[in-house]
């Protein structure tokens, strides 16, 4: 038996046996799985969590005159600490970045006081767009695409107060955060985020492959996301307003997802006239294959200041490693998508090919 059978062997048993725990004498005792990480638990009400998550990509891109050029890179390299204490009433998420430059991603604590009412402090995702919120470990292409990259609002440090009611029908979210430059400036009032969402049927969770779940009954969602920054130009001076809107829409059903998004952005700079950028983005999902092997769709249309409109198409495959009690999903795969823009739209080659390896526990 060579080196390359004995490790997939040791992988299918972690996967087959899912955990394993020591120390049951004392009340302490240390879980591992590619689904919990490395889980330890005291008393039966505090735990402590460790995951990674990596990215391998070789991208090939193919100019007009057909020329192509290659770059592989190591675009995620993370580690997550996560605690629980008291049954989860205090919750810490800690997220350092190693890929590139060294960052810390997010830092924060819940006080998760009752479903309906939890309290979110310090640096971490905005709530104004679904496929930001959505974990990038559980996303159908190998990144969240043109348009949400454009209009989002990201990590910003701030308070969030949000939950979910009626048996996770309803969702919503509210936060202040400190608000980055608008045009420069540096005397900013807070920027303000909300969102609101309504599930129908079975709550659709923030994993663009729900079915690769053992049992997801069909659901949809409807969200709407807002936000609005204030900023003084200068000592005295005129203000600049920017107001965003975004709603969003997922449906799934058996091995069937989509999801899609449209975005709003409005300036306003001194006496400077109104400018108003608008983007959007559809993709759906199928398991051709029962948790091994999905194929997708997405396209995308935004028109920026600056830019003017443009396009973007996509198609993925993704292969989910099968080990012999199913799969094991997000944790392990492999991705090959395409993207085509248009050349006269965008500064960038017309054709890119991704292959990517997705590796978490």
């Amino acid at each position: 038996m060579n080196y390359r059978t004995s490790a997939l062997n040791l992988v299918c048993a972690l996967a087959t046996l899912g955990t394993f725990s020591a120390g049951a004498e004392d009340a302490t005792s240390v879980i591992f799985s590619p689904e919990t990480g490395l889980q330890i638990s005291f008393q039966d009400q505090h735990r402590l969590q460790l995951h990674s998550a990596i990215w391998l990509r070789e991208e090939v891109r193919i100019n007009e005159d057909g020329e192509a050029t290659y770059g592989f890179s190591v675009p995620l390299a993370r580690v997550i600490f996560q605690t629980s204490v008291l049954n989860g009433l205090i919750e810490t998420f800690l997220q350092p970045e190693f890929a590139g430059t060294p960052r810390l991603l997010d830092a924060n604590i819940d006080f998760n006081f009752r479903p309906e009412a939890r309290l979110r402090l310090g640096y971490f995702r905005t709530p104004y767009s679904r496929a930001f919120m959505t974990p990038i470990v559980a996303l159908t292409f190998p990144g969240r695409g043109v348009v949400s990259d454009g209009f989002r609002i990201n990590r910003l440090p701030g308070v969030m107060f949000f939950g979910t009611a009626i048996n996770g029908t309803l969702e919503y979210a509210l936060g202040t955060f400190a608000s980055p430059p608008i045009d420069g400036s540096t005397n900013a009032a807070p920027v303000l985020i909300a969102r609101l969402a309504f599930n129908i049927g079975e709550v659709v969770p923030f994993d663009q492959v729900p079915a690769l779940r053992d049992s997801m009954a069909p659901g949809g969602s409807i969200g709407l996301g807002a936000a609005f920054q204030r900023q003084e130009l200068g000592a005295n001076g005129p203000e600049a307003h920017l107001w965003h809107a975004a709603v969003d829409m997922s449906v799934m059903a058996g091995p069937f997802f989509m999801t899609a998004e449209g975005f709003y952005r409005q300036r306003k700079s001194g006496d400077a006239e109104v400018t108003r950028e608008w983007g959007s983005f559809a993709q759906a999902g199928v398991l051709v294959v029962p948790k091994v092997l999905e194929l997708a769709l997405r396209a995308s249309w935004m028109d920026r200041i600056g830019e003017g409109q443009s396009t973007e198409y996509e198609a993925g495959l993704n292969v989910y490693i099968p080990t012999p009690t199913g799969s094991l999903g997000h944790h392990t795969k492999l991705q090959v998508a395409y993207a085509y823009v248009p050349p006269s739209e965008r500064a960038v080659a017309p054709h890119t090919v991704t292959l990517q390896v997705q590796a978490s526990f």
